[in-house]
């Protein structure tokens, strides 16, 4: 079966956009800090996820998506001198989910589009919570007086991880989110396979943001918009936005100048491959904190240009380096394999 193009432009320009808003510090690169709040940035992810779902992936991939992201933690943890390796994370969130996704004993919590999950995640997330977080079973750290540690997330990943998290309280890559992502995922393969026309896809989309928006505003306490808890109205928001990005890119394809698709392509071809590297060349060039390549080369181009501009040319130079790996790994049929 011929690869879908536009999948792998909005793959690539996503992956690009991660590479881009994980390194950049610029204030509209940055995730929302609180509860009901939602930035570009925290759209991004949630696409990936999307597109993820519309190619399905066989077990040994996924198990070799976790254990990629766990090697890179590892990587990390030595790196930057951490005594304590991190377990949870976006490739162990991407594995997990798609293990729900794709495994055909775990058919019946696919069925409805995901529904069946989000009532999981309902009924672990209420019941799974300590008698601390009583009056809000919800809470998390970004949420006023919440105390993370009595959270079901956090009980959950603290079971399971010990101290192998984020914060030693908190990871909003846990795994009581994996849920909630395989539905993102499963949203995506439903859009891929539904014979919706483009007209009913952009009325499917406004819909689905209207109602997650709807329900944070009415029951802001259960179905709040979160992207660290990626709860149930976080997925319809992001979902729809998706949607609408896809379909977006879509249309604009005929009219991309060709280096410009051809570079996205090769990035959505390699969206692992650019991942990798670009979480290897982030540890490199922020090594040494005050005195690593990328601070130096904020203050050298800031002296020039102002802070706000070195951010934005130190960033954009990091993603062009990360672009032009991709283009060359296609060009040599280079890939992760396993």
């Amino acid at each position: 079966m011929p690869r879908d193009a536009t999948r792998d432009v909005v793959r690539g320009l996503t992956s690009l956009e991660m590479t881009f808003v994980n390194i950049s510090t610029l204030r509209w690169t940055l995730h929302s800090g609180y509860i009901g709040q939602i930035t570009y940035a925290d759209t991004i992810f949630p696409c990936f996820a999307f597109l993820s779902g519309m190619s399905p992936a066989p077990a040994r991939r996924n198990v070799g998506l976790i254990g990629i992201g766990l090697s890179l933690q590892t990587v990390s943890a030595v790196v930057n001198r951490k005594p304590v390796v991190r377990i949870p994370g976006v490739l162990q969130r991407l594995g997990v989910a798609s293990l729900i996704v794709n495994e055909p004993r775990l058919a019946f919590l696919r069925r409805y589009h995901g529904v069946p999950l989000m009532l999981l995640w309902y009924a672990i997330t209420l019941l799974g919570a300590s008698k601390t977080s009583i009056e809000n079973p919800l809470a998390h750290p970004d949420y006023p007086a919440a105390d993370a540690r009595g959270i079901a997330q956090t009980r959950i990943d603290r079971m399971f991880f010990g101290q192998g998290l984020y914060t030693p309280s908190y990871d909003p890559e846990g795994l009581l989110g994996s849920l909630t992502t395989a539905v993102s995922m499963l949203v995506g393969h439903s859009f891929k396979e539904q014979s919706f026309t483009a007209s009913q896809k952009i009325m499917a989309s406004i819909t689905m943001i209207t109602v997650g928006e709807t329900l944070h505003f009415l029951l802001p306490k259960y179905a709040p918009i979160s992207k660290s808890l990626w709860t149930p109205s976080f997925v319809l928001v992001t979902s729809g936005v998706s949607v609408l990005k896809y379909l977006a890119l879509e249309r604009a394809m005929p009219y991309l100048p060709t280096t410009i698709q051809n570079l996205l392509l090769a990035v959505g071809k390699r969206s692992l491959e650019v991942y990798v590297i670009s979480t290897l060349l982030t540890m490199l060039f922020t090594l040494g904190g005050q005195q690593s390549f990328m601070a130096r080369g904020m203050r050298l181009i800031g002296s020039v240009t102002g802070a706000a501009a070195a951010d934005f040319i130190m960033s954009l130079g990091f993603t062009g380096i990360v672009a032009a790996s991709a283009k060359f790994m296609v060009s040599r049929n280079l890939r992760l394999r396993w």
